[in-house]
């Protein structure tokens, strides 16, 4: 809370690590978040959780514990103000061999953080060449034609403007 009340910040996006799967119920992690974020909240600062686990691209199931640790459903312990997932799914060994599975897994992650947080704000670090990763068909139950954006058309899983394989080296197009 010194930290940034000394520097003027409005706004701190706290990392959270995946609620334990062993024992959701104690979480100190969210504990810490908590007592942490009515520190900044005395100040007047906004409190955004930040996930960062790229699994959850694949599996969104650790996503949804962890989004339950980190609501608080105390009115005296608020909780966060807003979320904040900067989940990087290209990191994964499963990228190089199916970037339209992780492209998809990521976009319904997405889907489903909306989903999960419908009264706060929801925002997401994502690269600019991500748009051109192939992610079609659409997932199941999703009607394209309702979707908020048009996705790309269907087409080769190869992208057009230089993606990064999973080992981190840029991939010039078509190879």
């Amino acid at each position: 809370t010194r930290f940034a009340t000394s520097r003027g910040l409005t706004q701190v996006f706290v990392v959270v690590p995946p609620t334990p799967v062993h024992h959701p119920a104690a979480d100190p992690d969210t504990d810490a978040l908590h007592l942490v974020g009515a520190g900044l909240h005395a100040e007047g600062i906004a409190v955004s959780a930040a996930g960062i686990r790229a699994r959850w691209a694949l599996d969104p199931r650790p996503f949804l514990r962890w989004i339950h640790g980190v609501r608080s459903e105390d009115a005296e312990a608020p909780g966060v103000d807003a979320v904040h997932l900067d989940v990087e799914a290209w990191r994964l060994r499963e990228w190089d061999a199916d970037r339209q599975r992780v492209t998809r897994g990521l976009v319904d992650l997405l889907r489903l953080a909306r989903e999960a947080v419908p009264d706060l704000p929801l925002s997401a670090d994502l690269p600019h060449w991500l748009a051109g990763e192939p992610y079609w068909p659409p997932p199941t139950g999703v009607d394209p034609s309702r979707a908020e954006t048009p996705g790309p058309s269907p087409g080769p899983a190869v992208t057009t403007g230089g993606a990064p394989s999973s080992r981190g080296r840029i991939r010039p197009a078509g190879g």
